[in-house]
């Protein structure tokens, strides 16, 4: 049962930890940390409304060499997008720790633990970006930082659209996917920094459905 709560804890960090400060400094910062992980989605402009139904992030990886997965779903977006004018789009993911599904209630219930997502201090983990370039015909690359616990990397996730564009009252499915090492964000600490338990890969595959204000 201990490897089950240690594979939960590294997989979802996956999504949202990064090299950081010290526990120490970590710790000392923790309630100001906790407020800037906190967007403010309702002072930003948008043009797109996120649809519960047919959005999610998943998560996936290897323990003990069979594979598994986890679910968020009631993640916020806050989504400005024109496909014709990209400089002017950004786009801020908001994710909550504790509405994170490991598929197990004893994973579950271990996830908010001070030693991993410490979710009384920084209840959420965000993805912001205003980066975001065209690469192929429907396809884009977003950049932006990822952020949990007060720490935060850049990182970057390809994605298609389909349709690539709509009109006011059409809607749309973003569909995205990259691949991470966790212990680029020291996530599972000596002794389970390596792939004896839980492989160093994570995969997170992303599916937003919206429609246009």
């Amino acid at each position: 049962m201990l490897s089950l709560r240690i594979l939960s804890f590294s997989l979802i960090a996956f999504m949202v930890t990064a090299c950081g400060p010290s526990q120490e400094a970590q710790d000392a910062s923790a309630q100001d940390a906790s407020a800037q992980d906190v967007p403010i989605a309702a002072d930003q402009e948008t043009n797109w409304t996120v649809i519960p139904e047919g959005s999610f992030i998943k998560f996936s990886a290897l323990q003990q060499g069979k594979e598994f997965e986890g679910e968020s779903t009631n993640f916020e977006a806050s989504i400005l997008f024109y496909a014709d004018n990209l400089e002017a789009s950004n786009v801020t993911v908001t994710i909550p720790i504790k509405g994170v599904e490991a598929g197990d209630k004893d994973r579950n219930d271990s996830l908010p633990a001070k030693a991993w997502f410490y979710a009384k201090s920084f209840p959420v983990a965000t993805f912001m970006s205003d980066n975001i370039t065209k690469t192929a015909e429907g396809t884009y690359l977003a950049k932006g930082p990822l952020s949990i616990k007060g720490m935060t990397q850049g990182v970057s996730l390809p994605f298609t659209l389909s349709p690539a564009n709509s009109e006011p009252g059409g809607t749309t499915v973003m569909t995205g996917s990259m691949s991470l090492d966790r212990t680029d964000w020291k996530v599972g600490e000596d002794p389970w920094d390596t792939d004896e338990w839980v492989s160093k890969d994570v995969s997170l595959d992303v599916q937003i459905k919206a429609i246009r204000k």
